[in-house]
């Protein structure tokens, strides 16, 4: 038997494949929501059917440019993204919005106005550690962002999105460029009403701070499913 039949399962092709393999699994934990999400409400609603969801992965990952970048992937934190589900990661972006604005949100007292801001933002405030903590990476590196808040329920809430999509596409743009895209078709469909805001807008420095801050966020959530709600030593 020749070395080459005798490793055949290290062969280019056949590790090529079980790559591919590798990554088309991953694509499953995708939401439906996210993966149709680029296509008209109609045709989304059709193509939900479950017989169709292979291809749609197939056809989401062309269209991520991924390519033969599939090993980037795969060492790349996509799979603990994507187990979030796209409630989690939404959820998780509008907390990391949340750190940058902690200055305005430990102003307000009036509880009615905390519980109103809560329900637009789909996230209990009165407990949010950002309220309760002292000092925290977190609150380190919010002080380095400097994000500005406005007054108002509706006004700050929405600077709350901005900022925590900003520091999600931060987060992007430090990953391997070959996976931008990706992850960038993994923002919830609900917070891309309006367009994505874009990174280059911060210099260097902040942008590293912000993809910072979205990573130790990250880094709390310990069950995909719960509420980012965490107290931070």
């Amino acid at each position: 038997m020749t070395p080459a039949v005798a490793n055949r399962a290290e062969c280019p092709v056949p590790q090529r494949l079980k790559t591919q393999r590798q990554a088309a699994s991953l694509t499953a934990g995708i939401s439906t929501a996210q993966i149709v999400g680029d296509l008209p409400p109609s045709l989304a609603v059709l193509l939900s059917e479950s017989r169709y969801r292979m291809r749609l992965e197939r056809r989401f990952l062309r269209k991520s440019r991924v390519g033969d970048s599939c090993r980037d992937l795969l060492a790349s934190p996509a799979e603990a993204i994507i187990a979030h589900g796209e409630h989690g990661l939404q959820a998780l972006i509008i907390d990391t919005g949340i750190v940058c604005h902690y200055a305005a949100l430990r102003r307000i007292v009036d509880a009615a106005t905390l519980a109103e801001l809560s329900a637009f933002l789909g996230i209990a405030l009165n407990t949010h550690d950002v309220r309760l903590s002292k000092a925290s990476d977190s609150l380190s590196l919010s002080h380095l962002i400097d994000a500005q808040s406005p007054i108002g329920v509706e006004p700050l809430a929405a600077a709350i999105l901005q900022d925590g999509l900003q520091c999600w596409l931060c987060w992007i743009h430090r990953q391997p460029e070959t996976l931008h895209e990706f992850f960038r078709q993994l923002t919830p469909p609900t917070l891309r009403v309006g367009g994505l805001p874009d990174h280059s807008g911060c210099t260097k420095r902040v942008c590293k701070h912000r993809a910072a801050l979205f990573d130790i966020r990250h880094a709390l959530v310990v069950e995909p499913d719960d509420m980012p709600v965490r107290k931070e030593a």
